[in-house]
């Protein structure tokens, strides 16, 4: 009598098996179409990567174009004053004239006309500020932040501005150390006054006798403040990123030092990191300048980042942008409802495995 029970057991492990192949092929279908879901997010994150990468380049380079535009022309308008004959003539007698006492007379009949010649030149160029510390009237030595100088070889002043900064600390011995013949930078230091500084030099020859370094008597030295000017350039006129940064950055010994930022306080020259470029943003665009990579900034947030090496000194212009999502989601007109589309899409084929399922109790 226990026998006609089998065939009842089989008949029922018919639906059940049917049952279950339904639902692992609804699942697969479901895993598939998830599968290609996350496939569009990825390439559009890709694309999107891309398309930032080249406006990011793009503003790097121009902002790069246009900090090495203003260090030539400031060389430019040093190497002007020296290629002057009379300038040359006058200077050189100066200084002859400070080693012989019977040419101190001569050579002082020049003083004025040399240090009028400096000062328009200043004024123009920008190698001038108002120095610190109390009015002229009161008996207190005041410094000065700004303004050209002739030099001789020794490390004399000849000739200078009102506000020319003393001859001395970094001043004296970046001339010291300078290549006879060659124009030399002095890179962005704290001056006399406390104040970010810059400082240019150019050989002062004497009228005649080709270009040699024996040539050279002096030099024509300029010293500026650097927020008035070059900081602006690190701004990208019109660029709607709210969350945009742009840095100047220079290797430190084992450190990334920040030189300058268009959102914090500008020239503090008071922020060393470790040189970490797997880790920091700031280290990995000075390491790869011409590169593009996700990473973290100072403040420990993912940044995008790219960076250009500036030519003629030893910084790196670092283009950050916050992380990706935030970036896509306040900026990118075609990505603003990314997210909302992947969600939309993700939903469908799980809404289907509900309904099938729903179906079928």
């Amino acid at each position: 009598m226990a026998e006609p029970a089998a065939p009842v057991a089989a008949t029922t492990r018919g639906p059940i098996a049917a049952m279950a192949t339904v639902a692992i092929a609804i699942l697969a279908a479901g895993l598939v179409a998830a599968f290609f879901v996350f496939r569009h997010a990825d390439d559009e994150r890709a694309r999107a990567l891309a398309a930032w990468e080249g406006r990011l380049g793009l503003v790097a380079e121009t902002r790069t174009s246009a900090i090495d535009a203003w260090l030539a022309r400031q060389f430019d308008e040093l190497g002007s004053l020296a290629d002057n004959e009379a300038l040359q003539l006058y200077a050189a007698t100066m200084i002859e004239g400070s080693r012989e006492p019977r040419r101190v007379a001569e050579a002082m009949a020049f003083a004025d006309y040399l240090k009028n010649l400096l000062a328009v030149v200043a004024e123009r160029a920008g190698f001038h500020g108002r120095p610190t510390g109390a009015d002229a009237n009161a008996n207190v030595r005041r410094v000065g932040v700004a303004g050209l100088a002739l030099v001789d070889l020794a490390g004399g002043i000849v000739v200078a501005t009102d506000a020319m900064p003393p001859l001395a600390g970094p001043l004296a011995e970046f001339l010291a150390a300078s290549a006879r013949g060659r124009r030399a930078l002095l890179d962005l230091h704290k001056g006399a006054a406390g104040s970010t500084s810059i400082a240019f030099a150019v050989p002062l020859l004497v009228p005649s006798g080709g270009d040699s370094p024996a040539r050279q008597v002096g030099w024509v030295l300029g010293v500026k403040e650097v927020a008035r000017e070059l900081y602006p350039l690190l701004e990208q006129p019109g660029a709607p990123w709210t969350t945009a940064e742009a840095l100047l950055v220079r290797r430190a010994g084992a450190g990334i030092e920040y030189l300058a930022s268009t959102r914090e306080a500008r020239g503090a020259l008071e922020r060393v990191l470790a040189f970490e470029p797997d880790r920091l943003a700031a280290a990995y665009a000075q390491a790869n300048p011409g590169g593009f990579a996700i990473r973290r900034d100072w403040r420990a947030e993912e940044v995008l980042v790219t960076g250009r090496a500036v030519a003629g000194a030893p910084w790196t212009l670092e283009r950050l942008v916050a992380t990706l999502v935030t970036l896509l989601d306040r900026r990118d007109p075609y990505s603003a409802h990314h997210s909302e589309r992947t969600a939309e899409v993700a939903r469908a084929p799980a809404s289907s495995i509900s309904t099938r399922s729903t179906r079928r109790r």
